[in-house]
């Protein structure tokens, strides 16, 4: 059975390279059917498109729109990672210096990115992820790394702004819940702290040894959707991996 491109997305991390990717070679676009490409780590951030306020820079974004548009393939964007100077804790460490795993100081500032971005891409953005992997403080994971650390009751107030500003600048855009991974007491308190209701597919970055454990993952995630009234929802994978163990090593049970 042939399965159609619509269900193959990608990453093309590296096609449009940065200042500080010394010794990259530039990724090449893949030369096979690709339904869509996800803009993550490929230097289109908050962070990178808005270094200070006020101040665009959507070059290398309008570089990845061109190209996925010239392949004919639907972009997924990956809102959030939060410029230092917006930052409400400018030098927490984050995965890219610091500052941009807090949440901003002023919504306002997030307000005008996501509104900038959909006003400037509207109708050629397929779908936005509302952020990447985010950790809660209400779990007690405050100040310990990953890409959002703040609380739940501000990434559900940012979800409905981002909801809000999608819907008056692109009409008919997607908006995906933040693209969670590993633990789903995450993804169950983003809903039940209202998050359900503001986004259109629940996102989720599936990460697996093997079938099996992939297999377990999608059902664990299944049933909190369940729970939480959104069993109706898509469920998109939007980011995976395969883990690969050294030979000869023991597999974890």
């Amino acid at each position: 059975r042939v399965v159609p491109a619509a269900y193959v997305g990608t990453h093309v991390h590296f096609m449009i390279l940065r200042p500080g990717d010394v010794g990259r070679v530039p990724t090449v676009w893949p030369d096979l059917p690709v339904g869509s490409v996800r803009l993550w780590d490929s230097g289109v951030r908050w962070a990178d498109i808005e270094p200070s306020p006020g101040k665009w820079d959507f070059r290398r974004f309008d570089a990845y729109m061109e190209a996925a548009e010239a392949h004919a393939t639907e972009v997924l964007y990956v809102l959030g990672s939060t410029p230092k100077w917006a930052s409400a804790r400018a030098d927490e460490p984050c995965p890219y210096g610091s500052g941009c795993s807090a949440e901003p100081t002023n919504l306002a500032d997030w307000e005008a990115y996501v509104r900038q971005v959909a006003r400037r891409y509207k109708g050629r953005i397929t779908a936005y992820e509302l952020w990447n992997e985010p950790k809660f403080s209400e779990l007690g994971e405050a100040g310990k790394g990953g890409f959002y650390t703040g609380s739940v009751s501000t990434l559900v107030e940012m979800a409905s702004m981002a909801r809000r500003v999608i819907d008056q600048e692109a009409p008919g855009t997607l908006l995906l819940s933040p693209g969670f991974v590993s633990n789903p007491e995450r993804l169950a308190l983003f809903l039940r702290s209202g998050g359900k209701h503001y986004v259109d597919v629940i996102a989720y970055h599936f990460y697996s040894s093997d079938a099996r454990r992939f297999a377990e993952q999608v059902l664990a995630v299944r049933r909190v959707m369940e729970k939480e009234g959104v069993g109706g929802l898509p469920l998109w994978n939007t980011e995976t991996g395969l883990e690969i163990w050294p030979e000869g090593s023991a597999l974890p049970p």
